[in-house]
């Protein structure tokens, strides 16, 4: 027989990782469905699950960034029609809407420098520079909306400084901002990209549909890292951790190594799908259902919120 749910039960979409075994996450109600009406941000540290807060906005991404001067993480979270909040630890929250100029969501938010970036619909792109406003730094990007169709969408951004920042997204878009202006890059694919990262190795990774995973060097050559007997899924979001890079490819987790793509074994027992990932310096977390898991390289560890049991 199976055992209701209760009313407070969720599901994670959004998640930032800390040092020493402590994660934010942001949840859902499973009672909503696929209409959520707003997100819950917990925290958990391992061994303890706390409420963080209620946000009465569907949150798209959520960071973790150390401004400059301090030593403090903040825990940065961002809405898909503009709703951004600092937590600034010890003192309690700030907050600094962005007001999209289109109709059309922000879909994703990365530190870079000593900035914030936010990218999403129409090419949109906004920076947040430190005791600043959000500015609109999508001149030569943005396309008009036209009243019926969503002509340009930037799924994910990157950088490796201010001055070096890439977007992609749909029909396999990728762009470049020289902080000044944005130069599109040619695409080796023609379809969505949903993920993008910048790695040590001087290379920009970016992982989409149908299995594609790709590497743009500094020398402006592309090389195709897809191997589509190993996963030919939609690849939701790419994080580097202990020098390698992983992918969220739905029911899989996948791991770049040197011989090229490979599947991680995956947990032993719970159920999993893999949409969003974070990691900090010990271990990945990955979230895309009611269950969350971690894992450190060579062992899983599985979580379930105390509203999920």
């Amino acid at each position: 027989m199976a055992v209701e749910k209760k009313r407070t039960a969720l599901y994670f979409t959004t998640v930032a990782a800390y040092p020493g075994y402590r994660v934010a996450l942001g949840g859902h109600l499973v009672i909503e469905g696929d209409d959520p009406q707003g997100t819950r941000l917990m925290l958990y540290t391992g061994t303890t699950w706390g409420h963080h807060d209620d946000i009465g906005v569907i949150l798209y991404q959520i960071v973790v960034r150390i401004p400059r001067g301090e030593t403090k993480r903040r825990l940065c979270v961002l809405g898909r029609e503009g709703f951004y909040r600092e937590y600034i630890p010890g003192t309690g929250h700030v907050d600094n809407h962005i007001e999209p100029v289109e109709v059309g969501y922000l879909e994703d938010l990365a530190p870079i420098g000593d900035a914030v970036f936010a990218c999403g619909a129409q090419g949109q792109v906004y920076r947040l520079r430190e005791g600043g406003e959000w500015e609109a730094i999508h001149r030569g990007i943005f396309v008009p909306f036209n009243g019926e169709d969503v002509e340009r969408m930037l799924l994910s951004i990157t950088g490796f400084s201010e001055k070096d920042v890439y977007v992609c997204g749909f029909d396999g878009e990728v762009w470049h901002f020289d902080g000044r202006k944005w130069t599109e890059l040619d695409s080796p694919v023609d379809l969505p990209l949903n993920a993008a990262l910048c790695a040590p190795d001087g290379r920009v990774y970016f992982g989409g549909a149908s299995g594609n995973l790709f590497s743009l060097d500094r020398n402006g050559a592309w090389h195709d890292h897809s191997n589509k007997q190993v996963s030919d899924a939609e690849f939701h979001d790419l994080v580097l951790f202990q020098n390698r890079i992983y992918v969220a490819a739905g029911d899989k987790l996948l791991v770049l190594e040197s011989d090229g793509l490979r599947a991680v074994p995956g947990p032993t027992e719970g159920s999993w799908r893999f949409l969003r990932l974070s990691a900090a310096d010990d271990r990945i977390w990955c979230v895309g259902s009611e269950e969350v898991f971690d894992y450190d390289g060579k062992k899983w560890a599985r979580h379930l919120c105390p509203e999920n049991v």
